[in-house]
Order: structure tokens, then sequence, then C-alpha cells
């Protein structure tokens, strides 16, 4: 299976009007609060550590017009510094994970490309080929994106391991970005964050 060129996004803005529940990470929320202070942001998956609520995703909400509030004059105000999940589209996730081939691709998406013949399950290796010949950086920000997300994850469960009938605010059911807990509580310093972060979102 060959292909003439890597996918393209044709700025056609279909993902940009059907973007009611944006998923970002906690380092994304500032930097996009510092485009738009009026961007409506939101705790969207909370976990809880002893007493206190951990906020592990946040949501950008639609304008109230049906589409992204950084969908300006038909274009995107921030793409070059566009959250994770937007540059991995219209890839959901990588597909490298054990078993996870499946609903890769956003078909709602009119230039996406079909590398893979339904059903076909590929080895590592020729799947990742195949993946990177039709995606290109795309792939590479779906990784990424995989990467964060299990980041999230790990540093959750690690927390919550540490933290287990140690005292924290819990009186007052405090709720807080997962980083800024980590760091609050002394179990990773801010360089430490802003490293991890930084593997994570260098392309």
């Amino acid at each position: 299976m060959s292909y003439s060129a890597c996918f393209v996004c044709n700025r056609c803005n279909r993902c940009c009007q059907n973007a009611s529940n944006l998923a970002l990470f906690e380092w994304e929320v500032d930097r996009l609060k510092k485009k738009d202070k009026n961007a409506d942001i939101r705790p969207a998956i909370i976990g809880r550590v002893n007493g206190t609520e951990v906020i592990l995703q946040w949501a950008l909400k639609d304008s109230g017009k049906g589409h992204c509030c950084f969908l300006k004059k038909s274009k995107c105000s921030i793409y070059k510094d566009r959250p994770l999940v937007c540059q991995a589209f219209p890839l959901i996730k990588s597909g490298l994970l054990k078993g996870d081939q499946e609903k890769i691709i956003d078909q709602e998406c009119p230039s996406c490309i079909f590398p893979l013949k339904a059903g076909e399950e590929l080895k590592r290796a020729e799947y990742s080929k195949r993946m990177s010949h039709a995606y290109c950086e795309t792939f590479n920000a779906a990784i990424r994106l995989d990467a964060a997300r299990s980041w999230i994850s790990d540093l959750y469960q690690f927390t919550a391991r540490k933290m287990r009938g140690k005292q924290t605010n819990g009186d007052r059911l405090e709720r807080i970005g997962l980083l800024e807990f980590v760091k609050s509580t002394g179990l990773m310093t801010e360089k430490e964050i802003e490293y991890e972060i930084k593997q994570l979102t260098s392309r």
C-alpha cells in the first residue's frame, strides 16, 4: 500500500466546528488562557487523592456558536500553538499500544487517509511504517498524545499510592490540577514537571 503524499490538513475547519469539549492537558490550560482570557475551560476528568479532588483532564467548551473559540475568520488563530489533541487530528490515538489498532482515525475529516484494510492487524513495525508514511508529523503527534495520556494516568496512580493515608487539605474538598497537587506535596519539583512536559510536547 503506497501513498503519493502524506496527510495534509486542508483547513476545512470541520474539526473546529465540532469542538464542544476539546480535551486539554493541564499545561495547555494556562497557555490557552493567555491567548483568550475568556476561553471557557473547565475540569473534565477528576480523580481523588485522599480528600482532595485532582483534575486529570480539562475541556475547552465551544464558543456558544457551536465551534471552537479560537476559530477566527474560518481559521485557527492558534494553529502553530494548538493543543496536542488538535495536532494529532484526525488520529484519535497512535494505535501503537498492544491490540489497539481499531478506531484510530476520525472519519469526519475529509482529508483522512486509510493505510490499513478493514479488520487488518499488523505487527508493530509494519503498522508504524504505514502510519508514519501516511500521517507523517500527525502520527508523531498521536504518539505524543498517547504518551501524555499515559503519563497523567501513571502519575495519578503513583500520587494516590504515595499519598495514601497522608494528610492533605481534604477537609475542604479542595479541587486542584494534578500537576499543581504533585508539586504542592513535594512529589515532583517544578523543574522535573517542566522537563517531563518538554519531552511530551517536543516535536
